[in-house]
């Protein structure tokens, strides 16, 4: 009997470009359910096969594999590293039913790509009020009338950052509600109510209850701020670069007086500083997520020496102590 063309073409092998070489190489295939990622140094790729777009074989044009661009960042990025690699290491093919480990990587993806955004703007940031420091500093070196130095669109600037944040903080919500369905979290819910349920599974003090009080009040000056600067209350004092009577210019700088968090005055580039530990905040998270629902053959999550690291910036893995041996 002859063979369906359609078959035939499908089953030929063959090689396939994913991206182009700006992004350097494929590092690794990763497979995840039902889904495939290409990951490269600057990107991640999503590869999809014709017979995912076409399972019944009508159509010979669709190519054997479509790649998608899911990730504009790869390896190479810290942040990748902390969410996307990091959760890699553990919610893996067979570790959680298929329905529920497809919805954790489009959470996954989804926190990812907001923690990108977010990187983008915090740099973005420094580099205005570098730009705007530098021409005053030029000015008066020139002994020049120095303007007061003024950061273009800092309420703008400001309101975005502060939404990214706050758009992590409700995926890593969802993320462990839908890891954890035993925790009941309601959609839009607090990390107050998050750490609560937390504590009341697995006592105070576990690690994970631990982890999430230390970092209750962190999490609770994200949602103030982000309340703060989208209602414009007067909870949230945003300035730009002040004079000071004896000619000293004060750096742009935020404070927050609220009923549920506060903080006194600081540089915008301090609280900036400070808010980029959500990166670190979501690594450990998932972490713990993976630690209290993973099996791991009596091993625990154990961070990587640098020098057996595959991947540079993913700190921690599943190490299994008789083996000597981390998970990776």
């Amino acid at each position: 009997m002859q063979e369906d063309p359609i078959a035939r073409k499908r089953s030929r092998g063959g090689m396939l470009d994913v991206g182009d070489d700006s992004e350097g190489a494929i590092q690794t295939l990763m497979n995840i359910g039902a889904r495939t990622f290409a990951i490269k140094d600057k990107s991640i790729y999503e590869l999809i096969m014709a017979d995912d777009l076409d399972p019944e074989r009508t159509n010979i044009h669709v190519p054997n594999i479509i790649h998608k661009l899911v990730l504009n960042e790869g390896i190479e990025s810290q942040v990748v590293s902390q969410v996307f690699l990091t959760a890699s290491m553990f919610f893996k093919k067979g570790q959680l039913l298929e329905p529920q480990l497809l919805k954790v990587w489009e959470l996954i993806v989804e926190l990812t790509k907001e923690a990108i955004n977010l990187k983008k703007q915090i740099d973005d940031y420094y580099e205005k009020e570098l730009s705007a420091n530098e021409k005053y500093d030029l000015d008066r070196a020139n002994k020049s009338a120095p303007a007061l130095p003024k950061v273009v669109d800092l309420g703008t600037s400001m309101k975005t950052i502060i939404q990214k944040a706050e758009h992590m903080y409700q995926i890593m919500i969802e993320l462990a509600s839908v890891i954890l369905p035993r925790l009941k979290l309601k959609p839009l819910a607090h990390f107050s109510s998050f750490s609560t349920s937390v504590t009341e599974m697995f006592g105070e003090r576990h690690g994970f209850s631990i982890f999430l009080t230390d970092n209750l009040d962190f999490m609770k000056e994200i949602k103030e701020v982000r309340n703060g600067l989208d209602h414009r209350v007067p909870k949230v004092s945003l300035k730009d670069y002040t004079f000071n009577p004896d000619t000293t210019v004060c750096l742009p700088s935020i404070s927050l007086n609220s009923k549920d968090a506060k903080f006194d005055a600081m540089p915008v580039t301090e609280y900036l500083n400070k808010l980029e530990s959500i990166f670190s905040f979501a690594e450990v998270l998932i972490c713990h997520l993976a630690n209290v629902t993973i099996p791991h053959m009596s091993g625990e999550i154990k961070e990587i020496p640098v020098e057996t690291r595959r991947y540079k910036y993913v700190r921690y893995c599943f190490y299994i102590p008789g083996l000597d041996f981390f998970q990776q």
